[in-house]
């Protein structure tokens, strides 16, 4: 999946909320996917709640953008460990 989202530039919008709201529907519903967003709304990326797997900073026209790169996974990613 790609996402442009409102960078708070010509659309208004509580931006956030609606990458938290974003963030919360890929976790929940979207197991297994990648997710990549494209925006300028660097304070935005925060609030997805997800952990970026890349990040590729590229120019729109004079805005500063990131490409961002998320790995939807089930359950936690965490280390496993094995006795030695």
């Amino acid at each position: 999946m790609v996402f442009n989202p409102p960078y708070g530039v010509r659309i208004q919008a509580d931006i956030p909320e609606m990458y938290k709201s974003i963030g919360n529907t890929l976790k929940k519903n979207y197991s297994g996917a990648e997710a990549w967003f494209l925006t300028s709304h660097m304070d935005g990326l925060k609030h997805v709640g997800l952990r970026a797997s890349r990040k590729i900073e590229i120019y729109q026209a004079k805005l500063e953008c990131r490409f961002v790169k998320y790995e939807m996974y089930q359950g936690s990613k965490k280390m496993k460990y094995k006795k030695v």
